[in-house]
């Protein structure tokens, strides 16, 4: 058995959402596209047994059991609001891992990031306090990060359209960037008022490397 806040799952559940929640905490996932996965991380309150795991398909009548109750229960068949017991629609799992890859850098979102170039797919990594951008071996865009944790991180191979539309959905925000080579980038943002919130991106086939 799992207890939650109603709040913090009315901050960023609709009913295209799963609500994931195991022994690693709880979070709400959502396919953006193909290749990209959204996690909302959900505070536990308390969990009584770490050998559950509990995957709601949220729909219209939970998110109205959530705006009535300001705290609920769950369990793997059915969620508890006070007097109400609802058995909810169970949910799936994205089935690609998502644990975070190795943390390369923490940078704040720039306002405006200068496009000069035909974007598609780029090579993404951390060198010298910088994050780098480079798009077919010619052109790369170049970014300050405050905080590096390899002078040389590893490098990931991406759809730069899709890191570019979350960057201007975060703008001025400060993300901590995970990079791990062949597995799926991370990016992670966090403020005093929003949950916290990761973008997990699929890798590209590199033909040619870098």
């Amino acid at each position: 058995m799992f207890f939650l806040e109603s709040k913090h799952v009315l901050d960023a559940a609709t009913v295209d959402h799963t609500l994931v929640v195991n022994k690693d905490g709880a979070r709400l996932q959502k396919m953006m596209d193909d290749v990209t996965l959204c996690e909302w991380i959900i505070p536990i309150l308390h969990m009584e047994s770490k050998d559950e795991e509990v995957f709601v398909d949220i729909d219209e009548t939970f998110l109205k059991l959530l705006k009535k109750i300001n705290f609920f229960s769950l369990d793997n068949t059915s969620a508890y609001f006070d007097n109400i017991t609802y058995v909810y629609n169970v949910g799936e799992m994205v089935t690609w891992e998502t644990r975070l890859p190795k943390l390369a850098g923490i940078l704040s979102i720039p306002e405006t990031i200068d496009l000069y170039y035909d974007h598609s797919d780029a090579h993404m990594y951390i060198e010298d306090e910088y994050l780098n951008l480079v798009f077919k071996k010619i052109y790369k865009i170049k970014l300050k990060v405050f905080k590096s944790f390899q002078k040389v991180s590893e490098k990931v191979f991406i759809n730069f359209n899709i890191v570019n539309e979350i960057f201007q959905k975060h703008k001025t925000e400060v993300c901590k960037i995970y990079i791990e080579e062949d597995f799926p980038m991370c990016l992670e943002f966090s403020d005093s008022v929003s949950l916290l919130t990761r973008y997990y991106i699929a890798p590209l086939y590199d033909e040619e490397g870098i």
